[in-house]
């Protein structure tokens, strides 16, 4: 099942379970997990204020590769 929730991604939610994350290395892994949970927070934070609506798949795009080229980056 988390193969089939997986598929050409690197995290998925197991019902009852929690993130399952993937990378390269444990360091993207990491990456990976804490953006899922960053996400859900938000979810869960948004949902509360109202109706919550989904990115366009150019946003999210967008979104997929500014954290995986900068999020948790510091500047020197």
């Amino acid at each position: 099942a988390a193969l089939d929730a997986l598929s050409n991604k690197k995290a998925a939610l197991l019902a009852n379970h929690g993130v399952v994350a993937l990378g390269e290395d444990m360091k993207e892994a990491l990456k990976v997990a804490e953006i899922v949970e960053k996400s859900a927070k938000i979810y869960l934070l948004a949902n509360t204020f109202g109706e919550v609506h989904e990115l366009s798949e150019e946003d999210v795009e967008i979104m997929r590769k500014m954290y995986s080229e900068e999020y948790g980056q510091t500047n020197p």
